[in-house]
């Protein structure tokens, strides 16, 4: 049982990481976008409003690098330790550190989704207005 539970931990590590740069490799896309359009500034507070998405992304962007960090702890922490080898107390620490992993990952996902919705609902207000 403890070399399936090792296998799922290592396999959704894996998962999340590849959503993670996933999620960092869109920023820049949004990113250029919003300098773009404050280099034009035709409209009144749109380069308040994007250096405050700007910032957000930056935000998010280092989220995801504590998350990268945490993440290859616990890859570590499953390498060098399987949970078949070890002690009732270690397994669950493992799996506790996992759910929290698990906890910190939905939110920074709900993050990233927020921040896009917030970009593209500043794309369609500057749309409106002009």
């Amino acid at each position: 049982m403890e070399k399936i539970l090792d296998q799922y931990f290592k396999d959704e590590l894996e998962n999340w990481l590849k959503t993670l740069d996933f999620y960092e490799s869109e920023i820049p896309e949004f990113e250029t976008k919003l300098i773009e359009l404050t280099r034009r500034n035709t409209i009144p507070n749109l380069a308040a409003n994007a250096e405050h998405l700007l910032s957000l992304f930056e935000t998010v962007r280092e989220h995801i690098n504590s998350i990268r960090k945490k993440i290859h702890g616990q890859e570590d922490s499953i390498e060098h330790h399987d949970l078949h080898q070890l002690d009732k107390s270690r397994t669950l620490r493992t799996v506790t550190q996992q759910n929290a992993l698990r906890h910190v990952m939905q939110a920074a996902e709900k993050n990233f989704v927020d921040t896009k919705y917030s970009f593209y609902n500043f794309l369609a207000g500057i749309a409106s207005a002009l």
